[in-house]
């Protein structure tokens, strides 16, 4: 009989416990007592609600002990007195409790105001509105702050395809390409074309190109107040000293692509794709065709020799 009480109360270990107050014995026959259904009518009956496998701090599940609570109050015991229900609110309200100790919640309304100020005042970074705050009496952490802190989007940087979009009538492209001669000599083409209408405002052709002979090219390419305001080129080496000292001299400003980045070059590029597939790569070329000079840069617009003067006249 001892051995099955224990085991009864290892099972049941809150079993032996009264919920409710002392009950003085019972002298005289029992009275009959009135059936459940008589005790609690139909009416008064609810389903129990779904099993909730959470348990208790006292070690029952919480839907038992919400059966327990709302049997407590809508019918009494067989000795006719009801359980005692604020010994059930107290444990319920054990149940409602955190169970670890951590940080305090921060209010509705402080969350809300920390919102609202990040919003009107963009520029206010979380230090700045935590010394707002403390102003006003509100003592909240600065990492809270930055937490409940609305993110504002920042504007993408300008893209190189913008940039050439946005500047497009005030800048100008230039670049070199080659034509193999049918006497395997190379010919180099100078191409100066603007960006707004995709324009060839100049060109010329050398077989040794210098960098005193290109900055001549762009002298001559902007007479005048026509010069551009920035000249997007390659970092091709023909480009030296003296071309630098010719632009800078104009007033233009040199953009300079990436190495090996002909894409960032585009107008340029294409017209130079177009003239290799409708022209060059079509015919060879002839030394001496299409405007070759092969004369100093300061001889040019000279007047010709005595000799060849002499020849075109037949003497």
């Amino acid at each position: 009989m001892i051995l099955l009480y224990h085991r009864f109360y290892d099972i049941h270990p809150f079993s032996h416990l009264h919920l409710g107050p002392e009950v003085p014995p019972r002298i005289g026959p029992r009275k009959p007592c009135a059936s459940a259904s008589a005790r609690c009518p139909e009416s008064k009956l609810q389903k129990a609600p779904p099993h909730d496998s959470r348990s208790s701090p006292l070690g029952f599940p919480v839907a038992a002990l919400a059966r327990l609570a709302k049997a407590a109050h809508l019918r009494p015991t067989r000795d006719c007195h009801p359980v005692a229900q604020e010994r059930i609110s107290v444990v319920l309200e054990m149940e409602d409790r955190p169970r670890w100790p951590g940080r305090r919640r921060v209010p509705t309304e402080v969350r809300d105001l920390i919102r609202q100020m990040s919003q009107t005042n963009p520029l206010w970074g979380a230090p700045r509105i935590h010394g707002e705050l403390l102003k006003l009496g509100i003592e909240v952490n600065q990492a809270t702050v930055s937490k409940y802190m609305v993110r504002h989007r920042k504007p993408p940087p300008q893209s190189w395809r913008t940039f050439l979009t946005n500047h497009a009538k005030d800048i100008v492209s230039v670049d070199f390409f080659t034509v193999p001669t049918a006497t395997f000599r190379v010919l180099f083409v100078f191409l100066v074309l603007t960006n707004e209408r995709r324009r060839v405002l100049h060109f010329n052709v050398t077989d040794s190109p210098s960098a005193a002979w290109t900055g001549q090219q762009i002298v001559e390419a902007f007479p005048w107040d026509t010069t551009p305001t920035y000249l997007l080129r390659d970092r091709d080496g023909v480009f030296g000293e003296d071309f630098v000292r010719r632009v800078e001299s104009l007033g233009i400003k040199q953009v300079l692509i990436s190495a090996r980045s002909p894409w960032q070059n585009p107008y340029v590029e294409r017209l130079i794709g177009s003239i290799r597939r409708e022209c060059v790569d079509q015919q060879a070329g002839f030394d001496g065709f299409g405007g070759v000079d092969q004369r100093p840069v300061e001889n040019r617009g000279s007047r010709l020799p005595q000799e060849q003067r002499s020849r075109l006249r037949g003497g």
